[in-house]
């Protein structure tokens, strides 16, 4: 328990640095308009498009793509970048999903801009809890964090100058729990998390690209860069990354006190 709350602080301390630095400037990012580019949705094998309740994250249409300005391709910093986005289980926004509701996270969905094809990525993804400092944050140094465990998934792409939003089908058993707060309708927070591992492609400029919307909302999306996750908004001065899941179902979940003492170790 003191380590838990000892990574809390650590993360704590994090987010003021990383509100602070990213107020103090940008880093340069190279904006690629891709309004009225060629799109699509791909849906991997096992992925179900038809049994939907809600959609968590940021789904709103892609009209941009970020790259780095002067090697290109979504990897900033090498291979390894990982981008996280805020999700939120709430009556209001999914229906069904009242107190005690495990909202089953059925697909995860990123969209990548294709400068260049045919193009391979593999992709880790992954749930982690939220924290609250200030606003949200991923948690994703405390491995008692994890909500589901990462996964990879290889991505292909062969037009170029496309968008694609691949639906990624998430293994069974990964969900988000509405919980009772103190104040306010139940909520169950977490973050997605995509994490680049490779590219087929040695040429930086021809690796994908990140696909943004044009609504910016801060405190919603974030990429790491060591200990600091820097906030994606403020920082690059642009739309917030294309990244949501699919809840296929809103179930209850049984209350009974040691099942009860589990849950407030993972979403707490």
């Amino acid at each position: 328990m003191l380590t838990h709350r000892l990574v809390v602080a650590a993360m704590a301390c994090a987010a003021v640095l990383c509100v602070r630095e990213a107020a103090a400037g940008s880093r340069p990012v190279g904006i690629t308009n891709i309004a009225g580019a060629p799109f699509r949705k791909v849906y991997l094998p096992g992925t179900d498009a038809t049994q939907n309740v809600c959609v968590l994250g940021q789904h709103g249409a892609v009209v941009g793509a970020v790259g780095d300005e002067t090697s290109g391709g979504t990897i900033f910093f090498g291979e390894g970048d990982t981008y996280w986005t805020f999700m939120e289980l709430r009556p209001d926004s999914c229906a069904g999903c009242g107190d005690y509701a495990l909202g089953t996270i059925a697909a995860a969905h990123l969209a990548l801009y294709f400068p260049s094809a045919p193009e391979t990525v593999t992709v880790n993804v992954s749930v982690v809890n939220s924290v609250q400092v200030p606003c949200h944050f991923p948690n994703f140094i405390d491995a008692n964090a994890v909500i589901c465990n990462p996964f990879g998934v290889v991505l292909t792409c062969d037009e170029p100058g496309a968008t694609i939003d691949f639906a990624i089908p998430v293994p069974p058993g990964c969900g988000l729990i509405a919980l009772p707060q103190q104040t306010g309708p139940p909520r169950g927070a977490g973050f997605l998390g995509f994490e680049f591992v490779s590219a087929n492609d040695s040429t930086a400029f021809n690796k994908p690209q990140i696909a943004v919307q044009a609504q910016a909302t801060t405190c919603m999306s974030y990429n790491p860069v060591g200990f600091i996750a820097y906030d994606f908004v403020s920082e690059y001065v642009v739309g917030n990354p294309v990244m949501y899941a699919d809840i296929s179902r809103c179930d209850s979940v049984p209350t009974r006190r040691s099942t009860w003492g589990r849950l407030k170790m993972h979403y707490r």
